[in-house]
C-alpha cells in the first residue's frame, strides 16, 4: 500500500499539516476552532472573520 498523503493533528485534534506525495507541506493555523491561515509552499491563505461569518479571504 502506497502512502499518498500524510496528515498530522494538533493536541486539540485539529488538522495541522497536510503533506501530499512529492509536494510542499501545507500548514494550518487556527483561532479557536476556526481556520485562520494556511501556508502551502510559497502560497498563503488568510481568513478574516467576525464570529462565524467569513468577511474576507486572501
Amino acid at each position: 500500500m502506497a502512502i499518498l498523503c500524510k496528515y498530522t493533528y494538533d493536541p486539540l485534534d485539529r488538522l495541522s499539516t497536510v503533506t501530499p506525495l512529492a509536494q510542499a507541506v501545507a500548514n494550518r493555523f487556527y483561532n479557536g476552532e476556526q481556520l485562520m491561515t494556511e501556508l502551502h509552499g510559497d502560497r498563503q491563505r488568510t481568513c478574516i472573520r467576525a464570529g462565524a461569518q467569513l468577511l474576507a479571504q486572501q
